[in-house]
């Protein structure tokens, strides 16, 4: 049977709960403390383990983390990790988790996504880093332009570089939709990698056009010896 719970909260503490009945019996239970504010969670460790490579080697025996049962993210974004738990125990990219500016017309945004595909990068969890960038091309499919904000492009390449699976994604994207009047007028303020790598395929004179899902495997991660996307 399967029913739907919503977190718990009890003495200011998130009790991650599995809204899908499994048949497993998790007892083993770990704390998180997410952000500088340390957001608490309680989290089951069979369930978390099982998705991030972070999580089990974290958790082992050996390591600080794994004998106190409790995992520290500092440099993270509870509400990211609000939505990694949907994920962790629903097997599902639920971004409400995270609070989206008013009037947003198409959440989510971009700068939710690149924080939950930190996270999750962070954490080794590939598959959901490549849901995300999924769901970022549906989403620059959907309004037909791949404009991202300075705010994200900044916070993006703030912590990832041009390299990264979500970095390509965007700027792709940015180049596709925008041209060199776009940059002299609106430009001021992007990150020197953005200006940079724009410089690069402009004056390379690269083909430019918006990501799509027909070449979404090219903003995957695939694991040495993983086969690529069919």
């Amino acid at each position: 049977m399967t029913g739907t719970k919503r977190s718990l909260e009890a003495d200011g503490v998130e009790v991650a709960a599995s809204w899908k009945q499994t048949k497993m019996d998790y007892t083993d239970l770990i704390t998180v403390l997410v952000g500088a504010e340390e957001s608490r969670f309680v989290v089951h460790k069979d369930a978390i383990c099982g998705k991030s490579p972070f999580f089990n080697a974290a958790c082992g025996r050996e390591w600080r983390e794994g004998q106190e049962k409790c995992v520290r993210l500092p440099e993270q974004d509870a509400g990211a990790f609000r939505v990694y738990l949907r994920w962790v125990y629903g097997d599902t990219l639920e971004m409400s988790q995270m609070p989206e500016p008013d009037g947003m017309a198409d959440p989510p945004s971009f700068l939710n996504l690149n924080k939950v595909w930190m996270l999750s990068r962070y954490l080794q969890d590939d598959d959901l880093c490549n849901r995300i960038n999924d769901c970022a091309i549906r989403k620059i499919q959907l309004r037909n332009s791949g404009l991202i904000s300075k705010s994200t492009l900044q916070h993006c390449f703030e912590h990832n570089s041009t390299e990264s699976a979500i970095g390509r994604l965007f700027l792709d994207a940015l180049a596709a939709s925008s041209n060199a009047a776009w940059f002299a007028l609106d430009g001021q303020g992007l990150p020197s990698a953005v200006l940079f790598d724009m410089a690069r395929k402009f004056a390379g004179g690269e083909q430019k056009r918006l990501p799509t899902m027909k070449d979404r495997c090219n903003y995957h991660i695939h694991p040495e010896g993983q086969a690529r996307c069919s």
